[in-house]
């Protein structure tokens, strides 16, 4: 029963501590808001101050602009008017040459029309004649394809005096040189300098560097045997 009334006497010696550190507590909490919230008046003050300060200055910047802006049109308005007299001014010279104009422009219509009706007749020559030399590559196609070589040969060779920049003629024009005796030493020159020509100008098949081959091939064989015979 002792141990009892003990323990009680303790507990009520305690409870006035913990309330009064409540209150403390409570108190701090108050001081620490209030203190909060000065110092978010404070910002607050600030920045409305430094608002005003910042719109003042923006209202100046802008009241500037609009007085150079004023000054600016001002002086547009001066120089139009001066461009407008000056256009008048040009108007009233150009009436008197648009006779002169419109004479002008008739003659050149008609130089015009007659460049035009050469043209349509160039046009037309260059149609017939691509069609006539498109005839003949056939023509020297088919005698190719027919085994007459020689025939073929002067086919192309006719095209290229005509068409000299015909490069399928050309190529066929050597290979046909070369087709008519592959062991005539005598023609191998022209044949490789006609299709190293056109392999400079872009122009190349796999037919010429056979060719070439062979030409080299062929060379070399007789080289060979007539250090031979020496």
């Amino acid at each position: 029963m002792e141990k009892t009334s003990c323990g009680c006497k303790t507990h009520n010696s305690l409870t006035p501590v913990i309330l009064a550190s409540i209150m403390l507590l409570v108190i701090f909490l108050l001081c620490v808001s209030i203190a909060a919230l000065q110092n978010q008046k404070r910002l607050s003050a600030m920045y409305e101050e430094r608002l005003d300060l910042l719109e003042s200055s923006l209202k100046e910047e802008l009241e500037n602009e609009m007085y150079l802006v004023n000054g600016s049109l001002s002086g547009l308005n001066a120089s139009l008017e001066t461009l407008t007299r000056m256009h008048l001014a040009a108007e009233l010279r150009l009436s008197g040459r648009i006779s002169v104009t419109n004479s002008n422009i008739s003659s050149l219509n008609e130089i015009y029309q007659s460049i035009l009706e050469e043209h349509s007749k160039r046009r037309l020559e260059s149609l017939y004649s691509d069609k006539y030399l498109a005839d003949k590559m056939a023509d020297a196609s088919l005698l190719l394809a027919e085994g007459k070589v020689n025939q073929a040969h002067l086919q192309y060779v006719s095209i290229v005096s005509e068409q000299p920049e015909n490069h399928e003629a050309r190529f066929y024009m050597y290979y046909t040189l070369f087709l008519r005796n592959r062991f005539d030493r005598e023609e191998y020159p022209e044949v490789r300098a006609g299709f190293l020509r056109l392999k400079n100008e872009g122009y190349v098949r796999k037919e010429m560097q056979e060719v070439l081959s062979f030409i080299d091939l062929e060379g070399g064989v007789i080289e060979t045997l007539g250090e031979v015979n020496d």
